[in-house]
């Protein structure tokens, strides 16, 4: 026999597990958002209340006041920025204009590593700015990757998170492996996930980001995710075909 007050609370112990994994759920991965041609004001529009917004910053443009006009939206509970383009250094698909051009995966390790200047010095003036982002939006929740994607070692990645979280310390910092779940992630970090890779088996981010599936799948691939962030072409300012450098692309929206 089950006594009432033991019913009740069961009761509420299960409403209050769906609202937390309903609160904050769907996020939108607006990489390009500060691409001139991105149709800020139009997308804004077709995003509910309560997301969460993910951006890669200064790879499509360097208008950072459209970062500052999405937080200002009243759109969004909780942001994801990623500080440096992990693909494109994978595929030697840098601009010119990137923080870690001219470099590849193996020497972005050793100056890692080895705590080169010029390199630390780009990532800390990036976490400065998503620093006074936090200032300016203190109600919003901040995660905040280091690099989109990346084939860093676990002792780089912790090298360079901890520069960054030195900085930020609001942020809850982001790991993001190229291969995923499977990474070793470091302390406190949250792992982040793209397309329909399978699920860690702990709280994690998870992106739709390069994947061409159903959103319907990718959402019910991630159910167990803190937040899942809706990616198409559109918000890459691209479709599918030959590569073209971020800010020379025109498809957006």
């Amino acid at each position: 026999m089950i006594k009432k007050g033991f019913f009740f609370v069961v009761v509420l112990f299960s409403i209050r597990i769906v609202s937390v994994n309903a609160d904050g759920l769907t996020g939108f991965d607006l990489l390009a958002l500060q691409h001139p041609l991105f149709p800020l004001e139009k997308v804004l529009a077709e995003i509910p209340n309560e997301s969460s917004l993910g951006v890669l910053l200064d790879t499509f443009g360097e208008d950072r006041a459209k970062i500052f006009t999405a937080l200002k939206s009243n759109k969004f509970t909780s942001f994801r920025i990623h500080l440096a383009n992990g693909p494109g250094l994978r595929n030697k698909q840098l601009g010119s204009y990137e923080n870690l051009y001219g470099l590849d995966i193996q020497s972005f390790e050793k100056k890692v590593i080895q705590g080169d200047q010029t390199l630390e010095n780009s990532f800390v003036e990036k976490a400065r700015y998503v620093n006074e982002l936090v200032q300016q939006f203190p109600t919003i929740k901040c995660y905040l990757s280091p690099v989109l994607e990346h084939n860093l070692s676990p002792k780089a990645f912790l090298k360079l998170s901890s520069l960054i979280q030195k900085e930020i310390s609001a942020c809850q910092i982001v790991n993001n492996p190229v291969n995923g779940w499977s990474h070793q992630i470091n302390g406190t970090d949250i792992l982040e996930v793209h397309g329909m890779e399978n699920p860690p088996q702990a709280q994690y981010l998870a992106s739709q980001d390069g994947d061409f599936g159903t959103k319907e799948n990718f959402l019910s691939q991630h159910k167990a995710a803190l937040i899942r962030f809706i990616w198409k072409g559109s918000y890459n300012c691209r479709t599918k075909g030959k590569f073209v450098d971020p800010r020379s692309r025109v498809d957006c929206g």
